[in-house]
């Protein structure tokens, strides 16, 4: 099965290649469901492809905006243009541009965007020419297994991913409450922010991320062709470590044996993990907090500024950067000058606090490791 990992820009090709991922997925500056990321220019992308395909690895471009009818031509130019450089396939949303490339020779994938979830939806995408579905993230395993038996394309799954609350391709809430549309590539987030609900204030409908590692074997034996990474806007370590986690899991390593990158992967980008709706239908809302606190620690109890790092339930070390947290209140935060009874560097009120792992120094390894990307121009 193929490990798909997000390259949100020159830095996370790099990290992500270097992972040990199979394959990327990226964009140009326009049509991509992700705006805001740093993205690739042309000569970029042409670049990029050519890095990619040098170390043995597919190279897969996002057009997965809807499309103004004002946009199609250049739209349909932008896809000739990555079929003649060598792109191994396209990610689709909208149907008429689907209709405008007939004649063009590239693979096409429909995107998450396009809702594929059903036997019905994978016969569709047959006779329109698309030779992979990427599946909506609200399936469980069992409806995965059942329409990937016998689909006539291949299936590709998210296993590390962010989950929306609604209906990814089916969301109007951001360009309604934020004249910034989701299927344009710039959902402001609004299910990211507290809401009021029978008296309580909290985050009512900001979803864990998913984390699938374990059902890796599970979505193989099932036929899925390509397990899939988001997170074109995240950092290149987070890049470089989900790579890492999930290529090592799917060769079937000893999990001991990249426990130390599950670690790390765990601190760089975290608002709570979960397995979605892989293990069945269950809420994933996570009501607690919307933001990246990093890895949760434990709690430890101040007194004086003075507290015992052997109250967490984790191991941490010198110089490793933990944060506080009193409900969803952040106090504060400082990087460890010793273990065993420590302080804060800070005063705080005597009392017991949630404790966040945001910075190990191994990631600065890490990031020296991985270096400057090339120019790709």
């Amino acid at each position: 099965m193929e490990i798909l990992s997000p390259a949100g820009n020159p830095e996370g090709l790099v990290a992500s290649i270097m992972g040990g991922c199979d394959a990327v997925y990226l964009s140009g500056k326009s049509f991509g469901a992700r705006a805001f990321a740093g993205n690739f220019t042309d000569a970029q992308l042409e670049g990029a492809i050519n890095y990619a395909h040098d170390r043995g690895v597919k190279c897969y471009v996002t057009v997965n905006t809807l499309v103004k009818d004002t946009e199609m031509d250049d739209a349909v130019s932008f896809v000739k243009f990555l079929a003649d450089i060598g792109a191994d396939a396209i990610l689709i949303q909208d149907l008429g541009l689907l209709k405008s490339l007939h004649a063009v020779d590239i693979k096409k994938h429909a995107s998450t965007q396009m809702g594929i979830h059903s036997a019905e939806g994978l016969e569709w995408c047959k006779r329109n020419g698309l030779s992979r579905a990427v599946l909506n993230r609200e399936l469980t395993f069992e409806e995965i297994e059942e329409i990937t038996r016998d689909s006539p394309v291949e299936t590709e799954v998210f296993v590390q991913s962010a989950l929306c609350y609604c209906i990814s391709g089916g969301c109007l809430f951001s360009s309604l409450v934020g004249g910034r549309s989701g299927n344009r590539g710039m959902c402001a987030q609004p299910c990211r922010k507290k809401y009021s609900q029978d008296g309580e204030k909290s985050f009512v409908m900001s979803c864990a991320d998913i984390y699938g590692v374990d059902w890796l074997k599970k979505l193989e034996k099932a036929g899925v062709s390509s397990a899939k990474i988001e997170g074109r806007m995240r950092s290149q370590a987070y890049a470089y470590l989900s790579a890492k986690v999930y290529s090592s899991a799917n060769k079937g390593l000893d999990p001991e044996e990249y426990a130390n990158e599950v670690e790390l992967l765990k601190t760089v980008f975290n608002r709570g993990y979960g397995d979605g709706y892989l293990g069945g239908v269950v809420t994933p809302v996570q009501k607690k907090y919307a933001d990246n606190r990093g890895q949760y620690l434990g709690k430890a109890t101040f007194t004086k500024r003075k507290f015992d790092t052997g109250q967490l339930d984790e191991k941490v070390g010198i110089r490793d950067g933990l944060t506080l947290y009193k409900g969803d209140e952040k106090i504060g935060g400082f990087k460890l000058t010793s273990v065993g009874k420590t302080a804060s560097p800070f005063s705080l009120p005597d009392g017991t606090y949630e404790v966040y792992r945001t910075y190990d120094p191994r990631i600065d390894t890490i990031k020296n490791m991985i270096g400057e990307p090339p120019k790709f121009t």
